[in-house]
């Protein structure tokens, strides 16, 4: 390999590991709100009453939210 094409690739990899970082911490994040909305979900159907519209979606009323 010549000098310029090592360059290159030590800069690709060194772009690979950037992005596969930056993968990991919205994955993360990602996880982390999905279990919050998860336990406010369930508190709030086990804490507040709810009712259905025309289309039957729930939507749930919660003192303090």
């Amino acid at each position: 390999m010549d000098s310029e094409l090592l360059r290159k690739y030590k800069e690709l990899e060194r772009e690979n590991s950037e992005l596969k970082r930056m993968y990991a911490d919205l994955s993360l994040d990602h996880r982390i709100l999905k279990n919050v909305i998860e336990k406010s979900f369930n508190a709030l159907s086990k804490e507040g009453s709810s009712e259905r519209d025309k289309r039957g979606r729930e939507y749930f009323h919660c003192q303090g939210v």
